[in-house]
């Protein structure tokens, strides 16, 4: 029976009417019908608060183009070597773009991944409305070279630099912690802080209001051209943000996209930068707060006074986005 049954799914999928989903997270594949799916990411696409529709032209010669001409611009002003702008977008030394296919952008889509870690098990049947977390795939758009190349170079350098609070796994949180209750001091709290959809709340003004004040902060060597140079290119990349659904495209209108090279460093120093403005760098710095210690939008700190004065001071610190527990 198992053998029909595989053979049964097999054919299903190759006909386009089932197809594997993976979930949002755990790890789990889901069969869901393709029409379904379609209709689902659909349905988010249509919201014309986060996406415009750009019809069905083709906004990749447009973008490919500025970003070649910033390229071209770096080169001449000395921020990359010709050899570099050659292997990084294809840039030729007669100033032309390469024809090799390597250079030639795909095509940017959209897909979803099922939220259903937001159902309870006995509510997961065919049929039932579970939640949709949209992806922006953008690891072969017009800017997909040049962003991975940013991102090595200048971004994540700079991320680790600026991003004190960052913790890359659970060892060092762990490691963390255990720095921290060697002091053995009294009525210590342990909170959580998590942000709310943080990829669409991030505005691409915030984003760069922040990379700019990381950069006056632990690149003061940059030169002001150089700086303004890397900042068009992210602002292109964050423009960029687009992507297909069968035959029409849409571009993200609010926060920035999941699916890009820039995403995880940007995000993190946006992060750290808005908790600077809201809690170490304001009025409602307190001497309670310990510490705190990050993994992009997961956040956890240590907490030394009353269950009150936390609470007044959390309810104080509060911006869009957030949630403590």
């Amino acid at each position: 029976m198992e053998r029909v049954g595989l053979k049964w799914l097999k054919q299903e999928v190759s006909k386009g009417v089932l197809q594997f989903v993976k979930a949002d997270k755990g790890g789990s594949l889901c069969i869901v019908e393709r029409q379904v799916m379609k209709e689902l990411e659909l349905k988010k696409l249509r919201d014309t608060k986060q996406f415009e529709c750009l019809g069905e032209k083709d906004p990749i010669p447009d973008v490919s183009n500025n970003l070649l001409d910033l390229w071209r611009h770096g080169e001449s002003c000395g921020f990359v070597t010709r050899d570099t702008s050659y292997s990084v977008v294809g840039l030729c030394e007669s100033g032309r773009p390469s024809t090799l296919s390597v250079f030639k952008p795909g095509i940017p889509y959209f897909y979803g991944l099922l939220k259903i870690h937001k159902v309870d098990p006995e509510d997961l049947h065919p049929g039932s409305d579970i939640p949709l977390r949209l992806v922006n795939d953008l690891s072969q758009s017009p800017t997909a070279r040049s962003d991975k190349f940013i991102n090595w170079k200048y971004l994540q350098p700079l991320q680790k630099d600026f991003c004190g609070d960052l913790v890359r796994d659970s060892t060092e949180a762990l490691n963390w912690l255990e720095e921290v209750s060697g002091l053995r001091l009294p009525d210590i709290s342990g909170f959580s802080w998590d942000f709310s959809s943080l990829y669409d709340n991030l505005t691409p003004e915030l984003v760069k209001e922040a990379l700019l004040f990381a950069i006056s902060e632990q690149r003061s060597d940059w030169g002001e051209e150089f700086v303004s140079w890397v900042l068009d290119l992210v602002g292109l990349s964050l423009s960029s943000c687009f992507g297909r659904h069968w035959r029409y495209w849409f571009q993200n209108k609010s926060g920035i996209a999941t699916g890009g090279s820039l995403s995880v460093s940007l995000a993190n120093i946006a992060v750290n930068y808005a908790l600077r403005c809201a809690i170490f760098d304001s009025d409602n710095a307190s001497p309670h707060l310990l510490g705190l210690k990050r993994f992009v939008d997961d956040l956890a700190g240590l907490w030394v006074g009353s269950k009150e004065e936390f609470v007044e001071w959390a309810n104080c610190s509060s911006f869009p986005g957030n949630n403590f527990n």
